[in-house]
């Protein structure tokens, strides 16, 4: 059974290796060092991506073994000087955060990542805080896993 560290970990190599644009790609851990101000700040740390893992939900067969549920988060970041259009389009050459998002997504989509798990799918996205240049979404995957009791 892949603990929920092995899966946050193959989601990160798995979007390191598929999205090398990206600047900045870590755990929440590393998000949640960070304020808001200070990420809107280091455009060098944009586009960037964060991994966490939402939530789990356990259920429990006749047989003994147990599913869990487990729901990861990536949470994107781009910044762009150009103004609200370019943070959310893109402009000169530079992906916006819609774009990202739809890396982020076929990227992770249908993917175990190398661990044994159901694929990945995603189930929602949403605009978790921006300005004129800067945004901050988030796409949610869920998978399961099954171990013995």
């Amino acid at each position: 059974m892949p603990t929920v560290a092995d899966v946050e970990q193959a989601i990160i190599g798995r979007l390191s290796s598929e999205l090398p644009y990206v600047r900045t790609l870590g755990s929440i851990s590393e998000f949640l060092e960070r304020d808001l101000n200070t990420i809107e700040e280091l455009a060098p740390l944009c586009p960037a991506l964060f991994i966490v893992y939402a939530r789990g939900k356990y259920s429990q067969n006749m047989s003994g073994c147990q599913d869990r549920e487990m729901i990861f988060g990536v949470i994107a970041a781009v910044r762009n000087l150009r103004g609200d259009s370019a943070v959310r389009h893109g402009a000169a050459g530079e992906k916006g955060i819609y774009q990202v998002l739809e890396d982020v997504r076929a990227a992770l989509s249908g993917e175990s990542c190398g661990i044994e798990m159901e694929p990945l799918a995603p189930i929602s996205e949403e605009a978790v805080a921006g300005g004129r240049d800067f945004a901050l979404y988030q796409i949610l995957f869920k998978s399961r896993c099954r171990f013995n009791a």
